[in-house]
This record gives C-alpha cells, sequence and structure tokens, in this order.
C-alpha cells in the first residue's frame, strides 16, 4: 500500500480513537427488522421502510442512521429535511461508516442543509479516503490536485486517483490520464493504469447501499477450511493492524463473525509491511461475496489464497 494510504490510515485511527467507545446496541444482529425494512424501501413502501429504520437508528444502528439520512435527503417516506440528513450521516460517520462519511462530506461542501463548510468537508474525507472510498479519493484528490484547502500535491492526487480508478471510477481515471499526459507525474514510478470496467450503478436501495447488516452469507461458516482469505489493509506494525481490525469490524458487522490474522510480509524496496487478513473461506466465490457486500459500505477487500 502506498505512503498516502498509510498517512490516511493514521488519521483515520487516531480519529476513531478519540471517539467514546460506542454504546452498546440492543438490536445488534436485527437482521429481520433491517432486512424487512429494506425491502419496504425496494417496494417502495417508503414510509413503512423509514419507520422501522428510524426506529432501529434510534438505536445505535449505524447502517440504519445512514438510510435514514438518505430518505431524509430525498424525502422519501418523510418530509425533506437535509439539515437533518446532515446530522444522521454524522452520526453514522463517528459510528465508523465509511459511505456516511463520504456523503457527509458532499453536504458540507455542497453547502446542503446549512452553510458550506469546507474544512469540515475535508476532515470527513480523509477519512473516508482512509478506509479508500472511492468518491471520497477522488474529491480529496481534487483538492490535491489544485491545492484547494490542502497544500498542492500532484503525487498524493495521483496516488488517490489511481485508487479510485482501479475501484472503477470513471471520473478518477480520466484525471489520472490528464496528469499522466500532461508530464504532471511527480512519483515517476507509477505503473500505466488501464481503463476501469464500469457497471452502471444501480437504482437506488438501501439495501445495496448498506451492509452493515448482511444481506447474503457467504456460504462457509467462520474458521471453516479453506483456501481463500480477505485482505483489508496492509500496515507499517502489527499494533497499527489490529487497532485497524478494532475499527473495521465495528463499522463492518459482517466481517466481525471471521477471524482475522496479521502476516508478515517483507517486500523488496519496500520494507516490513502486515497483512491484516480475515477468513478463511472455502472457495474464492465465498470470498468474493463477502467482499462485495464489505465495500457496499465503503470497506475496504480483495482475496487472497492464504
Amino acid at each position: 500500500m502506498r505512503s498516502i494510504f498509510l498517512a490516511l490510515a493514521l488519521v483515520f485511527l487516531a480519529s476513531a480513537a478519540a471517539l467514546a467507545d460506542p454504546p452498546a446496541n440492543p438490536l445488534a444482529g436485527d437482521q429481520e427488522t433491517f432486512d424487512r425494512a429494506a425491502a419496504e424501501y425496494d417496494a417502495g413502501r417508503y414510509e413503512n421502510a423509514y419507520g422501522m429504520f428510524l426506529y432501529l437508528a434510534d438505536h445505535n444502528d449505524v447502517a440504519a442512521m445512514r438510510n435514514v439520512a438518505l430518505m431524509k435527503r430525498k424525502g422519501l417516506g418523510c418530509e425533506r429535511d437535509p439539515e437533518g440528513a446532515r446530522n444522521y450521516f454524522k452520526q453514522a460517520a463517528e459510528g465508523g461508516l465509511a459511505t456516511a462519511a463520504a456523503d457527509l462530506a458532499d453536504m458540507l461542501l455542497n453547502g446542503e442543509g446549512g452553510p458550506a463548510d469546507p474544512k469540515g468537508a475535508l476532515h470527513w474525507l480523509k477519512l473516508a479516503a482512509a478506509a479508500r472510498h472511492p468518491r471520497a479519493e477522488y474529491q480529496l484528490a481534487l483538492m490535491y490536485e489544485t491545492g484547494n484547502l490542502v497544500p498542492k500535491d500532484i503525487q498524493t492526487a495521483e496516488s488517490l486517483y489511481e485508487d479510485a480508478a482501479g475501484a472503477g471510477m470513471k471520473e478518477a481515471y480520466t484525471r489520472l490520464t490528464a496528469l499522466k499526459a500532461g508530464g504532471l507525474q511527480s512519483s515517476g514510478s507509477a505503473a500505466p493504469v488501464s481503463a476501469p470496467t464500469v457497471t452502471p450503478a444501480p437504482a437506488t436501495s438501501v439495501s445495496a447501499l448498506n451492509s452493515a447488516h448482511a444481506t447474503a452469507v457467504p456460504q462457509t461458516t467462520p474458521g471453516a477450511a479453506g483456501g481463500f482469505v480477505l485482505q483489508i489493509g496492509s500496515y507499517q506494525s502489527e499494533a497499527d493492524a489490529m487497532e485497524s481490525w478494532r475499527i473495521y469490524k465495528i463499522a463492518h458487522a459482517a466481517a466481525a463473525e471471521f477471524e482475522a490474522n496479521v502476516q508478515r510480509a517483507d517486500l523488496p524496496g519496500k520494507g516490513t509491511w502486515y497483512r491484516l487478513r480475515i477468513g478463511p473461506f472455502a472457495t474464492l466465490v465465498d470470498a468474493n461475496a463477502l467482499c462485495t457486500k464489505l465495500k457496499a459500505s465503503g470497506g475496504d477487500c480483495f482475496p487472497a489464497r492464504q
């Protein structure tokens, strides 16, 4: 992992550590209620969905908090309330949900639901980018490219664009290509980037946008023998890796039931790194199923062999 993502991750860890431990959630794991709410939403019964999500949100469910914010922002099943949407996005972001941090930053940048607050947006963009949320990476890269709110740094912008492009963000690929074509690349060592394959986004669905509650269980059980794992980060110390895991499993409940392990890797020219992995999974299909859910809520992961 490039140094920029280590730096952003450390910012994320420091900020998260400063938050009080989240209160006990009496509805933690209330998969049935969350799924019913998501089904009501997908069926267009927004008032029913909103009521259930609001109940879950008021009992400290961060995924439901974000759904309430999304519905308040658009006026689905409730009166349109951008200010209230901001508040719920903030609660979910403080609970560790990277997608909510990216949403909140977007509202703060655009002055939606209150006065524009670019400096406040920068804080949340850095947290979301630390979790490698593609849209947050792209918006933060624009700031580094132009020197808006942060010192101009083409190398950092390039790294962020490259990662967002690798996740399939077409706009990031376009900007990255322009930087390289314009001779602004400062690292001098980045490999050429292939155009991402972009899958059109489906119609907005709270069940698709949130996976803090699992909506599809991988066809394996925690601890089952298998040849695959998911790598969710790489760090310069074992302590950083384990602290990241502590925060990650709070933000992504679907990952918490799996065992994590840290593997040391000595990389030529890059030093010693510690890979944080979860699993094992019986098949690559199983690993990819969980990774898809984790990415939907802003989590970073990719499958690897044990």
